[in-house]
């Protein structure tokens, strides 16, 4: 009989621990080693900045992780026309 219990999420318990049986035996590891273990989380999406070549307007958007960056026309309140806006730089990941 093997069975393993890991510790998802943050813990309140500064001493948490997860156990791997075999048999009788039980094997206690720290925090650590579940860290390393679980699987990553597979990031696709990321919400990125979008900025107005013309006048500067900014606004965020999301797009795929894997896709090239961003470059689209959009209405600019400032100049109360369309304009060509570029991405800037990645905010977060979602």
């Amino acid at each position: 009989m093997s069975e393993v219990l890991v510790c998802i999420g943050p813990c309140s318990v500064r001493h948490c621990f997860s156990r791997i049986e075999f048999g009788t035996n039980i094997i206690p590891f720290g925090h650590s080693f579940v860290q390393e273990f679980l699987p990553l989380v597979c990031i696709r999406s990321i919400m990125v900045l979008m900025e107005s070549v013309v006048s500067g307007h900014k606004y965020t958007q999301i797009r795929e992780r894997l896709a090239d960056k961003l470059e689209v026309i959009r209405f600019d309140p400032y100049i109360m026309k369309e304009s060509v806006y570029k991405e800037r730089k990645k905010i977060r990941s979602i």
